[in-house]
């Protein structure tokens, strides 16, 4: 399996700040290696996930780790109330940060709010 993402999902501050912590990684392993080792962790335990779910990384990697941007980073400082708005009718400013992605803002289903990815990625440059 290959990911679109995966000269960007191999930057190593989002493949050892967000993977390694959590699944080891032998050094000759690349994205797709890691990505079906946390497949079948996942799924030993029940939960639900598919591969396809980390090509997000493409716009993600280059936008957050490429630039450093960890304080601002959902698996880094987290969701800071200064970026994430919680208004309806408005773009998400999470989504348009990280992705460049617009999506409209949902404050009643919003899936940042809880801010769960908080220091997830343990190579945060800014704490």
């Amino acid at each position: 399996m290959e990911l679109p993402g995966d000269v960007w999902n191999n930057n190593i501050i989002f493949r050892d700040g967000l993977f390694s912590p959590y699944v080891a990684i032998p050094k000759s392993w690349d994205t797709p290696d890691i990505v079906r080792e946390i497949y079948k962790q996942m799924e030993s335990q029940g939960a639900t996930f598919y591969p396809e779910q980390l090509d997000v990384t493409f716009d993600f990697v280059p936008r957050m780790c490429g630039k450093l941007q960890c304080h601002r980073c959902i698996f880094g400082g987290g969701i800071d109330k200064s970026l994430c708005h919680r208004q309806r009718g408005f773009y998400c400013p999470v989504t348009l940060a990280a992705c460049g992605y617009f999506f409209a803002c949902d404050p009643d289903n919003c899936a940042f709010k809880s801010d769960s990815g908080h220091d997830v990625c343990k190579s945060s440059i800014a704490k």
